[in-house]
């Protein structure tokens, strides 16, 4: 019990401090959130349960030293070996720490595809003069969120054309501002921030869209002023106001007739014109329906893809604070870092909910990598005694998964890649399932004599190592974690992944997995209702005896009380206790859970008189 408490205190304190990071959960009980998805809670305490009690080894506490250490690996590189690396130019429409989110999916796409260690180039689209200051801004963060190693400065495109609102606006332009223009259109405008608004003189819009505005203009949301249309000259595919007291480049755009009266000073926008803005802003997917003509989405998407933020300013903001949204207080410890921001962006979904699931996810990779650490140091001063012991049915079975996880990575496209980041999410609660499942032999080997043999520890040392660095979507998705990763397991040698099993015993190995997914998934259904495991009981009925070890196996994977049997009767004569939940794993075997009463049930406490 003690090791039980230890396991949940780290994962309910964990949990309970990103639900206040964000302000969310306030009163409610643990296990009542409203932002995590009940599969990745139960994930995680699963993680949790299996990997070391002490808290230096999760990956909050190491997140830090990851990125660090890749980001001195990437600033001691030789610079001959810099310079001979192929080198690829990516083009931004402003900055990346102020461009819109909407076009940070389809710039890591493009990092992603690089399968040869590449540099980046990013290049702004649009710019003014060249004297402007072309370093990118956080650079160690920035780096961080590409797989790929970036060089330090933009390029300005070499199109002729005028610079975009962001390049000398220090203030972040968050806000897209859906207003009407004259001939009755409505045009999303990405706005700089509403206190600012009153700057705001005109629009400048694309060619495709100036053609349908031509001789219009669009009404300002504060003061309801005529702003002039004019048409970008630079190549950018988005909607901006032009504030030509903010920006001096901006100014140049203006006839010399208005010239005088656009760059007079403006006061800042009170409470009241604030509220009315806040009416105007719309998500950049469109939280306002209308059946009007709209500026079209500038930005390559996959399907389905939502945002609750415009710009990234915000977007690395969750950086300091663990959320997306505004005004939360900033932690004591980060619970964001820039591998899970890469795969929320790859998700589909720059959501605060996918924040805190893709935080769970990235932790349980760590869990697994801790594992396979101790699982090493605890070997390394032991003589190897011959090869490894041949592979476990689940062995196996881990090795076919990640073959078919890569063989099934797809990136030709943005739309590809999400959908690989769907498969590697179901490969992801395999793997965990397997941790249990070496975690669960561990400790049956604990209660034995012999105790687990060396041969058998590097056997399960050689099939981690493969998977954690073999897999292509760890390797796409988390560069900074990948990064430890493969350094770690450089040195040891892999595993097969060609499987020569028959394929009876492919379906026998995938029945072990499966049982051991509905064994731990009934035990998490005990303790989501609040419940103790003691008042529990699991019974598995098979059709044969099974093997020992996969007897074992099963006991050990779950702190519930499991009988095994292959008579039906057995099942119905588990004495003071009803079943309550019943899974049908195979054609063969099925698991039931048994319920006892508490102490508190009537039944129990009628029992209990009875004895006296």
């Amino acid at each position: 019990m003690g090791v039980e408490k230890s396991c949940y205190s780290i994962v309910e304190q964990t949990l309970v401090e990103i639900e206040d990071s964000a302000g969310l959960g306030a009163g409610l009980p643990y296990g009542m959130t409203r932002i995590y998805p009940k599969n990745w809670i139960s994930q995680l305490q699963l993680a949790y349960r299996n990997c070391s009690r002490q808290r230096r080894f999760t990956y909050k506490q190491n997140a830090p030293r990851l990125d660090r250490a890749r980001m001195q690996w990437e600033t001691s590189k030789n610079p001959n070996c810099e310079n001979s690396a192929p080198q690829t130019t990516i083009e931004l429409p402003a900055r990346l720490e102020s461009m819109p989110v909407l076009a940070l999916q389809e710039v890591l796409w493009k990092d992603v595809i690089l399968r040869v260690p590449s540099r980046i180039q990013f290049v702004l689209r649009a710019h003014g003069n060249r004297s402007q200051d072309c370093d990118l801004q956080q650079l160690p963060v920035m780096q961080s969120l590409f797989k790929n190693s970036i060089k330090p400065r933009y390029e300005l495109s070499e199109s002729r054309g005028r610079r975009g609102a962001y390049l000398e606006d220090s203030q972040g332009w968050d806000d897209v501002l859906r207003l009407q223009t004259s001939n009755h259109m409505h045009i999303d405008i990405l706005w700089p921030a509403l206190k600012l608004s009153l700057a705001c003189r005109a629009v400048e819009v694309p060619s495709e869209t100036y053609k349908q505005l031509q001789n219009q203009s669009v009404y300002h949301p504060v003061t309801g002023d005529a702003m002039p249309i004019f048409e970008s000259q630079s190549g950018s595919n988005q909607a901006i106001a032009l504030t030509p007291q903010l920006n001096a480049a901006h100014a140049k755009l203006f006839p010399s007739d208005l010239l005088a009266s656009v760059v007079i000073p403006s006061r800042v926008c009170n409470n009241a014109e604030l509220r009315a803005l806040q009416k105007l802003c719309v998500s950049p997917t469109g939280s306002h329906v209308t059946t009007q003509k709209q500026t079209p989405r500038p930005f390559k998407t996959a399907d389905g893809f939502e945002t609750e933020i415009r710009s990234t300013s915000r977007f690395f903001r969750a950086l300091e604070s663990g959320s997306f949204r505004p005004n939360t207080r900033i932690m004591k410890r980060r619970m964001c870092t820039t591998d899970v921001l890469r795969a929320v962006v790859l998700s589909n979904s720059i959501t605060e909910q996918q924040l805190k699931e893709e935080y769970c996810k990235v932790s349980i990779v760590y869990c697994i990598y801790e594992n396979l650490r101790r699982i090493k140091n605890r070997i390394n001063d032991i003589e190897p005694s011959g090869a490894p012991t041949a592979l476990t049915p689940w062995d196996s079975q881990i090795l076919r998964d990640i073959n078919e996880l890569n063989e099934n990575w797809d990136t030709t496209s943005i739309q590809s890649l999400v959908n690989s980041k769907d498969l590697l999410d179901a490969f992801l609660v395999r793997l965990n399932i397997y941790n249990v499942m070496i975690n669960a032999e561990l400790r049956s080997s604990a209660k034995q004599a012999p105790a687990m043999s060396e041969k058998r520890q590097r056997a399960i040392l050689q099939v981690l190592s493969t998977v954690l660095a073999e897999c292509k979507g760890f390797q796409d998705l988390f560069p900074n974690l990948y990064f430890e990763l493969k350094l770690f397991t450089d040195s040891i040698d892999r595993a097969s992944m060609v499987s020569t099993h028959l394929p009876e015993q492919t379906e026998s190995s995938r029945r072990v997995f499966d049982t051991v997914m509905a064994i731990v998934g009934m035990e998490d259904s005990t303790i989501a209702n609040g419940s103790s495991t003691q008042n529990f009981k699991a019974v598995l009925l098979v059709d044969q005896s099974l093997p020992a070890d996969i007897a074992r196996l099963y006991q050990f994977s779950s702190r519930l009380e499991l009988q095994i049997t292959d008579s039906l009767d057995a099942v119905t004569k588990v004495k003071n206790a009803e079943c309550v939940a019943k899974q049908m794993i195979d054609h063969a075997t099925i698991l039931y859970l048994m319920k006892r009463p508490g102490l508190g049930d009537p039944v129990a406490l009628g029992a209990s008189r009875r004895r006296q």
